[in-house]
């Protein structure tokens, strides 16, 4: 490829849509066993959100975090308590700065509704390919295909990722 070719909108967008993916996996493998859900509804602000899962830079630690206000537990309807997870910085940090600075926004401008309809804000942090929040169905299906089988090789959905952590920590003895 030419110099010319890698900065075509085209390649940018491409870059983009990978980068999603990148960090994504980052989040997936590098916090612990949350339920997908965390992920794909997650969304940016400036601080910790009572009313859903926010990723924020918490300046007095010098690091992103993620606030989940209600999350589920084990069995049919245990619902904890919210967490803060702190992400650390030297690997979380730089990934997710480049992603909300450079990428995201990049991703945003995919936005398109029909019949020319106002595109409602929003602040999801991972988006689908017409730049809007994932469905759960969609982010299922982006998880096992366009990730796990394509870098892996191995069709996963992602709840069975979960449960592989899951039972290797409890195998350990780490605590819950």
């Amino acid at each position: 490829a030419t110099r010319a070719t890698w900065s075509s909108p085209k390649a940018k967008l491409q870059r983009a849509r990978d980068f999603q993916k990148f960090t994504v996996m980052t989040m997936w493998l590098g916090l612990p066993p949350v339920r997908s859900a965390v992920i794909r509804t997650i969304q940016g602000t400036d601080g910790p959100n009572p009313h859903f899962n926010s990723l924020y830079w918490d300046k007095a630690r010098g690091t992103f975090c993620i606030f989940v206000p209600k999350h589920k537990g084990p069995g049919k309807s245990n619902y904890r308590s919210p967490i803060t997870i702190a992400l650390p910085q030297k690997l979380f940090g730089p990934i997710l700065k480049e992603f909300t600075e450079v990428h995201r926004p990049m991703l945003l401008q995919q936005q398109t509704l029909p019949n020319g309809a106002a595109v409602v804000p929003h602040r999801h942090l991972i988006l689908n390919t017409l730049g809007r929040p994932f469905t759960k169905t969609n982010f299922s299906h982006f998880a096992k295909i366009q990730l796990w089988q394509k870098y892996t090789n191995v069709s996963m959905p992602a709840h069975l990722l979960r449960h592989i952590v899951v039972t290797d920590l409890g195998n350990r003895g780490v605590p819950e």
